[in-house]
């Protein structure tokens, strides 16, 4: 077959729907390139459980930079002196991607602490500002009010783009403010010299299509600056979100991997990496044959699993026990069309096509086509036998690989 955009021949085949110009239309925000932003060592060890030591965070770092991700954010150390060193073992190790480091807030005596980020030197500085819930409710007419905020990025802003190689502008909670009030001072932060804007869903509590119409409006007011998009997952719509922000516009997602994160945790590096390129055939400049290894180092570095089905990564997620799906899958390969019966083959993101006996295997013909293979001869009251021991079997071991199977079966012989 042809290779389109949504089929290429031993790799993927998605829906062509996804390519229909009326579908795409409505994608007229799409950038041409997207980064991805990787927050795992800040956000990511927020995980219950998760710790990342000090010796693992250069090694991560590399392999997230062999990987092909646009920028790396800082974790949160006792010091200065730390993350500024840090950063220097980045560089050692072989690390190109851009450094970020998430840390000047804009309350009090700003200047101070951006002057203590500078220390660190971070290819990008994030200022930003968080407020309380009740400046929120009341749109700043308790606590910090909006006049004080323009003040604060009419100075801060420029203060740090003069000294900083490039300056990034966040609202936390930006999805809970008004939108009025936060374009305003979005495009406030980008006419200062900001050159990224980054949009923080921190609470996890909007739906795609508001998200998209989020950023449509922003994009409306910033000119040039690049929007960065951060999404929780408190409702499983991290991915979803992110995707949708990169529809209205966005052209950075940040992620965390195995979707790490506090409480439900992040956008999933994995699931935005994959979706980007074989759903919307958007350029991120990544090598997603290192999607599964970079995963299972995450696990082994945070001491975090990642769950069994999760989507690309998960240890299921190229896994079959159904017998219909066994059948299939194995004819498609026969046929030399892998991708025929998966939206994108293992081998795509570093893992392959397996197959293990379960209870549903034993729906169709598998266990009489498996004997047959093997050269055994079972009368029909042996073959009635064996698949019930077999059935036993796996019912105490939830499963078995292929290989235990046949040594089962081979004591019929």
């Amino acid at each position: 077959m042809e290779t389109k955009p949504w089929y290429v021949p031993g790799k993927w085949y998605t829906s062509p729907l996804n390519w229909e110009p009326p579908v795409r239309a409505q994608m007229s925000g799409l950038p041409k390139k997207v980064f991805l932003r990787d927050v795992t060592m800040r956000e990511g060890e927020e995980t219950v459980g998760a710790i990342i030591s000090p010796d693992d965070r250069p090694d991560l770092a590399l392999k997230l930079d062999e990987l092909g991700v646009g920028a790396i954010e800082l974790p949160k150390l006792h010091s200065t002196e730390e993350v500024a060193e840090l950063v220097k073992k980045f560089r050692k190790v072989g690390v190109k991607s851009k450094i970020a480091y998430f840390s000047a807030k804009l309350r009090g005596d700003w200047k101070k602490d951006i002057d203590r980020a500078l220390k660190v030197n971070a290819d990008i500085l994030d200022l930003h500002f968080s407020f309380s819930p009740l400046e929120i409710f009341s749109d700043f007419r308790d606590g910090i009010s909006k006049d004080e905020i323009r003040r604060i990025i009419d100075g801060a802003v420029p203060y740090a783009v003069e000294r900083a190689r490039e300056v990034a502008f966040g609202w936390s909670k930006a999805t809970r403010t008004d939108l009025e009030t936060v374009k305003e001072m979005y495009r406030l932060a980008a006419q200062a010299g900001a050159s990224h804007l980054h949009v923080y869903d921190s609470r996890g509590s909007v739906f795609p299509t508001t998200v998209k119409y989020f950023i449509q409006e922003l994009k409306k007011d910033v000119g040039d600056a690049s929007i960065s998009i951060h999404c929780h997952n408190d409702f499983g719509l991290a991915t979803a979100n992110t995707l949708a922000a990169v529809e209205g516009g966005a052209d950075w997602c940040e992620v965390a991997i195995n979707g790490l994160g506090d409480r439900a945790g992040n956008a999933s590096l994995e699931e935005v990496a994959a979706s980007l390129q074989i759903l919307l055939g958007v350029d991120t400049g990544l090598n997603l044959e290192k999607l599964y290894g970079l995963s299972k180092f995450a696990e082994k570095v945070t001491g975090i699993q990642c769950q069994r089905n999760k989507a690309i990564t998960g240890e299921n997620a190229f896994l079959e026990e159904s017998a219909s799906h066994m059948l299939q899958v194995g004819q498609s390969e026969e046929e030399g069309l892998p991708e025929a019966n998966v939206p994108f083959v293992g081998e795509v993101v570093g893992q392959t096509q397996r197959y293990v006996w379960g209870s549903s295997t034993f729906w169709g013909n598998v266990l009489e086509l498996k004997v047959e293979s093997m050269g055994l001869k079972p009368s029909p009251e042996q073959m009635e036998r064996i698949r019930r021991d077999l059935y036993q079997e796996i019912c105490k071991r939830r499963f078995l690989t292929d290989a235990e199977v046949e040594q089962f079966l081979s004591t019929w012989s």
